[in-house]
């Protein structure tokens, strides 16, 4: 599967929709929230992946990368947010 923004996952049954996508050290990474039994995402149940050199997705479980990452994604979500607030006259 291919990790693009807006995208839909399908990982040991459970699908995901990609919020946001970055490369870091050469490999494209996406922040993915689940899906519920509605097709609505569950904002606290966010899952990092990427895929291997077979183009397999996985799941990120390493915790240093995790660490690292994981604050570059927020400031990306975090701007994604403002944009769509200023764009809708709202403020922060």
């Amino acid at each position: 599967m291919i990790i693009e923004e807006d995208s839909t996952l399908v990982y040991d049954g459970s699908r995901y929709v990609v919020l946001n996508v970055i490369f870091d050290n050469d490999t494209k990474y996406g922040i993915a929230s689940k899906y519920d039994e509605n097709d609505n995402p569950i904002m606290n149940e966010l899952r990092v992946f990427r895929n291997d050199d077979l183009g397999r997705l996985q799941m990120v479980d390493d915790e240093d990368l995790l660490n690292r990452l994981l604050p570059i994604f927020q400031n990306n979500l975090n701007a994604m947010i403002s944009e769509v607030q200023k764009e809708h006259g709202e403020s922060e």
